[in-house]
Parts: structure tokens; sequence; C-alpha cells
């Protein structure tokens, strides 16, 4: 399935984007044109992208729903992805006549093995064919991810770490739009963040894995899709954990962050509940752990 519209449309209701687009041209609407335009467009330019490298260092759990339903998202939560577009999108071509290639998607299938025997065969395996645009792949053999942020961390997330990676490992024997095979192993990656509510940014560099680690990492983060295609059971709700109350700062369980901006969440929360008989939400949400 497919985004299909706005979440908690101004006007009521989740509505189809045909609806939110005649409203916002009629200036009815609180969001801008650009910004519906854009959902509905990045919805359109991922159709037959099941796997990237964006997704499976996300939630399984999503990512799944998300192919099996339709679902409607919160304008609110595009932004972020809004503003970081753009500025990549001026960064290529502030680039352009460099020695780098920018933007270019790439594509790379992996055979698995089926955790699970479930018909007997023991030598069941699928292929996943991974997606990634890496934002900058340059001569010199380095590759730079660009991250938009309200708060520049101190050291580089691991997430974005395992990102770089696995770019680097779509360009060892993946190809791209043209079907041209890229052989381009990375020797240093690089990751810079900016903040424009903080006016700052800052560059860190980071490990490029050895193609071993990278070949187990990717195996490790398809393994929830391998037992779901096997099962066709969902992998669990994302653990809570210790966050921070905005304003107080007290420690507080509190279901994972990403769980906040999930266009999903409800469906993942009724599945759960009717597998489990627990309502997710019930489990830990701004719970005082002192």
């Amino acid at each position: 399935m497919a985004l299909v519209g706005i979440k908690d449309c101004c006007q009521g209701g989740d509505q189809p984007f045909a609806h939110c687009l005649a409203c916002a041209r009629e200036m009815t609407c609180d969001h801008p044109l650009a910004l519906i335009k854009y959902m509905q467009r990045n919805e359109k330019l991922r159709e037959g992208i099941t796997y990237s490298a964006t997704s499976i260092i996300g939630c399984a759990r999503r990512q799944i729903l998300q192919q099996d339903i339709p679902f409607f998202e919160k304008p609110l939560d595009a932004i972020p992805r809004f503003y970081g577009d753009a500025a990549h999108d001026l960064t290529a071509q502030l680039l352009s006549g460099e020695d780098v290639i920018t933007e270019r998607r790439l594509w790379k299938s992996v055979w698995l093995p089926y955790p699970h025997v479930s018909h007997g065969d023991t030598n069941r395996l699928h292929e996943f064919v991974l997606s990634g645009k890496s934002d900058q792949r340059w001569g010199d053999h380095k590759i730079i991810d660009l991250k938009n942020t309200g708060n520049i961390p101190k050291e580089p997330y691991p997430d974005h770490e395992a990102q770089v990676n696995v770019y680097d490992w779509m360009g060892q024997g993946g190809h791209d739009e043209d079907g041209n095979i890229v052989n381009e192993k990375a020797t240093r990656g690089f990751i810079t963040y900016m903040s424009p509510k903080g006016k700052a940014s800052v560059t860190h560099e980071v490990r490029i894995w050895t193609p071993e680690e990278q070949d187990a990492f990717i195996a490790s983060r398809l393994r929830p899709y391998l037992d779901y295609l096997d099962t066709l059971q969902l992998p669990p709700v994302l653990p809570a954990h210790i966050r921070y109350a905005p304003k107080s700062g007290k420690p507080l369980m509190m279901r994972d962050f990403h769980c906040d901006y999930c266009p999903v969440r409800e469906a993942c929360d009724q599945k759960a509940l009717a597998d489990t008989g627990t309502d997710p939400n019930s489990l830990a949400y701004w719970l005082d752990v002192d």
C-alpha cells in the first residue's frame, strides 16, 4: 500500500491528497501547497522501492505495515524531510563541476536463507533488493552524508554511521539507474550535521567497515523481514526506554521517540493489542521511573 493523504486534516479527519491539494490552492488549508505536493511526490518517487538504506536501519514493523496498509501522515512530520531534501538538492547544484557524484540512486541484491524451515526445504533463499541514494560520493573514494538536525550531536549517531556503510556496500557491485555496474569501495566516510536552529555545522568522520562487517550488519537488519515472510508474524513494537521530559529534564520511561513520528503508529498499536492483549502505550509512557 502507500501514503494516501493527510492525517488530522485542519478541516477534520483524514483526507486524501486531492482534497488537501484543492484546499491549499484556495488558501483554506493551514499547510502550504508545496509541502502537500512534496509529500505526494515523495510517495510516487518511492514506488517499487521496498527496502532502502534508511528503512532497514529503522523500525522493521513500521516498514512492513507501511507496505501492507494505506496510511495517512501529518504534514508537520514531513517538514524536516522537506527542508532536508531542499538542502540536498541545492547542495547538488552548488557542487556541479566538482569531482563528486551527488544524489545517485543505486540498487544491489542480497540473497539470504530463511531462518525457519516452514516447508521442509533447507535451501530456501530470498532475494532482497536494497536501494539507496548517497548524498555525495567523491572521486577520491569518500562518502559524505548531510544531516539537518535541531541539535548537533557531540558524536555521530551509530545509525548514521551504519547508513554511510550501507551506501558503501551498495557501491560494491550494485548498479545505477542506467544499469551500469558500480565498483567504488570508499576509504573514508563523513557525516556533516547542520542545524538551522543552532546556526552551526559540524563534520564527523566515521569508520568505513570491512565488507564482512557490512554483510553481517545488512543480514542482521533484514532478519526481521525474513521472519515475517516466513511466519507472517510482525516484528515486535520498539521497546520503551528512559527518556527525559522536555521541560523538567526528569527521567521517564517512554516509548521510543521514533514512535512519536510514526504514521502507522495507531495500526501498529491496535495490532499489538490484538496479538498480545496489551496496549503498548500502557506498558511505559510518561511513567516516572524514580
